[in-house]
């Protein structure tokens, strides 16, 4: 095809806007043309095939990754959404939009849901809309509370707003995730209040969670919850490689037990174990040696993941 524009000023006009992510205002400046002949220039690289426009479906699916991933971690079932996104926080936007509708479908009236807090679940719940009118749903809080600030961890005020949406029942858990001292542990599940919380734990039908990255990649559930206290480098001599409701596990799905999961104030895996359908949602290439020791833990029932993610998580499965 015979182009008005110089194939190579297609090419850089069309790197720097569709990969750079620069504004036309500033490429003009850049290769030194005017503002309008930016468009006209990248309409001509889409007429002369430098440029092609991929749209990737949110609600598809990647059956054969999504297969691949059920069999080697004998999970119930798989949704690995196709996507060309990088970055993080629209990835994980995406993949906890997808998990609405599959969260809707295994809905029933008479379901006792579980929310564990952080980044993803907070997507999730935020992203909720409800497809139907389920007649006494109960929506409980699976860890205790944090200092932090940001609203992802106050888990109390999702739980609320997440069953306004629904709409349900919520239960809210008046203590720490992790207690300052085993005295204090014994006070607290002691308290009415969190023995409420602990037996409902035994008879959740839908859990829903994510998988926390390894503490040398980020600040986990178990860091910063007491004012003064860092417990990475503990966990990192223990060889965690991520959490799930705060109760972190090492690569061979083993979760560690030590003095800081005698304080913790969270759904045990036991408990988990227990439930119905434990709906995990995780993005993000900085989680796959997380998310393969979190598969192997076997707790997963349903898993909604990323399509690059996938593949790397596959990819090591094969090299173990």
């Amino acid at each position: 095809m015979k182009t008005r524009y110089d194939p190579q000023l297609l090419y850089n006009v069309s790197r720097m806007y569709f990969l750079e992510g620069k504004k036309q205002e500033e490429i003009a400046h850049e290769v030194d043309v005017s503002r309008s002949s930016i468009s006209l220039i990248l309409s001509e690289a889409k007429e002369a095939g430098i440029v092609e426009i991929t749209v990737h479906n949110p609600l598809s699916n990647n059956k054969d990754l999504a297969e691949r991933l059920s069999t080697s971690f004998s999970i119930r079932e798989c949704f690995v959404i196709p996507t060309a996104l990088t970055d993080s926080e629209l990835l994980t936007r995406l993949v906890a939009e997808r998990a609405v509708s599959v969260f809707n479908t295994g809905l029933k009236d008479t379901s006792c849901v579980g929310i564990a807090w952080g980044r993803t679940c907070h997507h999730f719940m935020k992203a909720y809309h409800s497809e139907k009118h389920p007649l006494d749903v109960h929506i409980v809080p699976l860890l205790g509370g944090t200092n932090r600030f940001q609203k992802r961890f106050h888990l109390n005020e999702m739980v609320r707003d997440f069953a306004e949406k629904i709409p349900a029942t919520p239960h809210f858990i008046h203590a720490p995730v992790l207690a300052e001292t085993g005295d204090d542990y014994d006070l607290y599940m002691r308290s009415s209040s969190v023995k409420a919380i602990v037996e409902t734990w035994k008879h959740i039908d839908i859990a829903i969670v994510s998988i926390g990255s390894p503490p040398h990649v980020s600040h986990n559930s178990r860091q910063n919850v007491i004012p003064g206290h860092d417990f990475s480098d503990l966990l990192i001599s223990e060889n965690a490689v991520g959490d799930i409701c705060g109760r972190f596990f090492d690569s061979t799905g083993n979760f560690i037990d030590d003095e800081i999961a005698d304080r913790s104030i969270s759904i045990s895996p036991q408990s988990l174990q227990k439930a119905e359908t434990v709906l995990c949602i995780v993005a993000g290439l900085e989680k796959r040696y997380s998310i393969i020791g979190a598969l192997k833990t076997g707790l997963i029932d349903i898993l909604v993941i990323d399509e690059k993610t996938a593949e790397a998580v596959l990819a090591l499965a094969q090299k173990e």
